[in-house]
């Protein structure tokens, strides 16, 4: 198979400007053998691996919090409507014309309570 000579010497090219950022990264980093690069390596990659934990956790707390925040104001949106179901001389009816809201209600104080 015979290749574009264009294309060879763009490859060269691409090689040697990326051997030379490799000699650079390796310069200003002051490495100077195989074995403080693969140290420098795994470092890395416990560290990224250390953030990612990290990352993940603070994911788990942000939606943890959203659905605080969520619940929070389902309760605080309903709570008027509820306690006018509770004093209600007729809870079937008021119950009946206001589900929605006494149902959305009921989950919040539930969720909260067993958050």
């Amino acid at each position: 198979m015979q290749q574009n000579h264009y294309y060879a010497q763009k490859v060269k090219i691409t090689n040697v400007q990326q051997m030379a950022k490799t000699m650079s990264f390796v310069s200003v980093n002051g490495i100077e053998s195989l074995d403080e690069l693969n140290v420098l390596l795994a470092s890395t990659k416990a560290d990224v691996s250390d953030r990612h934990k990290a990352l993940k956790s603070t994911e788990a707390e942000i939606r943890a919090n959203n659905l605080l925040i969520k619940y929070t104001g389902q309760y605080l949106a309903n709570k008027d409507t509820y306690r006018r179901y509770m004093k209600s001389k007729n809870k079937a009816a008021y119950r009946d014309e206001h589900r929605a809201e006494i149902t959305l209600y009921e989950e919040a104080r539930k969720y909260l309570k067993e958050a």
